[in-house]
């Protein structure tokens, strides 16, 4: 009877427990060379279409005369939508969805068309703009729309987006600084930061050219200040990130620039729901369209949820994970066997 039972146990598979998607409002320096290194494309070329897509933002955002909270939250979006779909196609409608999906959360409502119509009529001159009506933008509303869905669940549904320049004037009141010399440039650097995820020396290196600030001074200069950096920190063994691993994988294969409890065993149709949350580049891709990819795990075995409070969601994980445990008994049978009579 033992082996019997235990394969009724075996069998019995209860519903999914789904997944859930912590909201994660900064994102660490091994996480983005993870993806990254996923993304399987070179750091210049991944750069070159961040840079793109947020002076695309940028430009279109002041053709529309939006306010810099929707650019500092569509750059956000930006980034984060290329962390978990690095293969969308180009970097227009990532860049038009991240824009439109900014307007709705700070409430300086845009449509789609309005967008790609500011976009194209930057391109011409007055005599020749066209209105947001024309049919041309048509189909290119419907993608921008399509990923909006995308772009939500890649921020995590996290609406909790923050604008440093309302705290950096008033900084700059308080103090009484000089406003068109050190007010302005750190104004300026503030709207540069959207620009990077990574180190803005960086940036202002290698990417002059896209930048506010670095254009206003010799990339000597900024050079300078990184050897000095470098030295100080080098002198005095700062590391360059307080928070990681203890080995960071190397993005691209290139080499990087400047420088818990025990799991219970449980029984469900896919993964231990108590494993850490997986990222939605593990749930769900894109072809381009916003149409998900088929044969990828979670829209087809799980339901995946969002949420913002991380203890809330150990404290529903480890409740649930009662109920998907594996309990097996064993018994021990004594037979009698009659002897055979000779």
């Amino acid at each position: 009877m033992a082996p019997a039972a235990a394969s009724n146990v075996a069998d019995q598979i209860g519903p999914h427990p789904s997944y859930i998607q912590i909201a994660k409002p900064y994102v660490f320096d091994h996480k983005i060379q993870e993806c990254l290194l996923a993304a399987g494309v070179t750091e210049a070329k991944e750069d070159s279409i961040r840079l793109q897509g947020v002076a695309w933002i940028d430009s279109v955002r002041k053709a529309l005369h939006l306010p810099v909270r929707t650019y500092n939250t569509a750059a956000v979006y930006y980034h984060k939508f290329r962390l978990v779909h690095p293969d969308n196609n180009g970097y227009i409608d990532a860049a038009g969805a991240a824009l439109f999906t900014a307007c709705k959360i700070e409430d300086t409502l845009k449509k789609s068309k309005e967008i790609l119509c500011a976009a194209y009529n930057l391109k011409l001159s007055p005599a020749e703009q066209v209105t947001p009506d024309d049919p041309m933008f048509e189909q290119h509303s419907k993608v921008i729309i399509g990923l909006e869905r995308l772009m939500l669940e890649a921020s995590g549904f996290d609406f909790r987006n923050r604008s440093p320049q309302n705290l950096l004037v008033k900084l700059a009141k308080y103090y009484n600084v000089d406003r068109e010399t050190v007010g302005k440039t750190a104004y300026n650097m503030s709207l540069d930061l959207y620009q990077t995820m990574l180190d803005l020396l960086d940036l202002y290196t290698h990417h002059r050219g896209s930048t506010i600030v670095g254009l206003q001074h010799p990339v000597e200069s900024f050079i300078n200040l990184r050897i000095v950096l470098n030295q100080e920190a080098s002198a005095h063994k700062y590391p360059r990130f307080t928070e990681g691993p203890a080995s960071r994988p190397e993005p691209n294969g290139l080499k990087a620039t400047n420088g818990g409890p025990d799991k219970q065993q449980v029984h469900s149709p896919a993964d231990d729901p108590i494993k850490s949350i997986r990222s939605p580049q593990e749930i769900v891709s894109t072809n381009g369209t916003g149409s998900p990819t088929q044969g990828k795990p979670g829209l087809r075995d799980g339901t995946v949820r969002f949420m913002l409070d991380a203890e809330r969601a150990r404290e529903e994980r480890h409740a649930v994970s009662e109920f998907f445990k594996v309990e097996m008994e064993e018994y021990e049978v004594e037979i009698e066997r009659e002897r055979k009579r000779v």
